[in-house]
């Protein structure tokens, strides 16, 4: 466990983010999971993975792992204090280690260099759960593509907010995704946008509101040279 100095698993956005994928995956994951059901409980951490398995979605992503954990615990408090533990947290291993009362093999402070900032290109889509295209479940909301340089670990949790503004402007009768998804180029997010759009509105039913940023908003704050 010496080398594993994994990113939070709101900051994974691409495949490099894992670093070591052995490590990440058989070692760091099951940790962090260990480490909720125990905080949890067994029943909750059952319906937890029942919801991850058997909800009616077509897109799984990060988003839809938070909201089934909190449709799960169906308590926002815990909630928010789980996923600062474990899911944003950059000592997120070293809190997994001490709930789980495990003997850590290397110094509890991490001298590993933080991961240098990178631009995204990204949108946020809301979309309706099910039966999309009915009366009541008709509208879909996005953001246009917009760009932003961060961390992997700053990206979810600066955009956490923009994405749920526009989540609430969705308004379907089965409740709504919020589907954010970053790329390398404004291309390649463009052309993704327009593969979303095409997919679910390929009959021209729905309605499409775009979302536009607050001042601020979805921006990270300006890095100050010398600090």
């Amino acid at each position: 466990m010496q080398n594993l100095n994994p990113v939070p698993v709101a900051g994974i956005r691409s495949k490099a983010d894992y670093k070591d994928r052995e490590l990440y995956v058989y070692y760091y994951a099951p940790l962090i999971f260990s480490a909720i059901e125990k905080e949890i409980g067994e029943e909750k951490m059952w319906a937890w993975i029942k919801l991850l398995l058997q909800s009616p979605v077509t897109l799984t992503n990060y988003a839809f792992f938070e909201e089934t954990l909190e449709k799960a615990l169906n308590d926002k408090n815990k909630f928010d204090s789980l996923r600062t533990k474990y899911l944003t947290s950059e000592l997120s291993l070293q809190h997994a280690i001490s709930t789980l009362n495990l003997k850590e093999d290397r110094p509890a402070t991490p001298t590993t260099k933080k991961a240098e900032p990178k631009t995204y290109f990204y949108f946020i889509l809301s979309r309706p759960f099910r039966d999309i295209g009915s009366s009541q479940n008709n509208m879909i909301t996005h953001t246009a593509i917009q760009q932003i340089t961060c961390s992997p670990e700053e990206f979810s949790k600066i955009l956490r907010p923009f994405a749920i503004r526009v989540k609430e402007a969705c308004i379907n009768e089965t409740g709504s995704t919020n589907d954010l998804n970053s790329y390398g180029t404004k291309e390649e997010a463009e052309a993704a946008l327009k593969r979303w759009l095409d997919r679910y509105n390929k009959m021209g039913k729905m309605q499409i509101k775009i979302i536009d940023p607050l001042p601020g908003e979805g921006q990270a704050a300006p890095v100050i040279k010398g600090f």
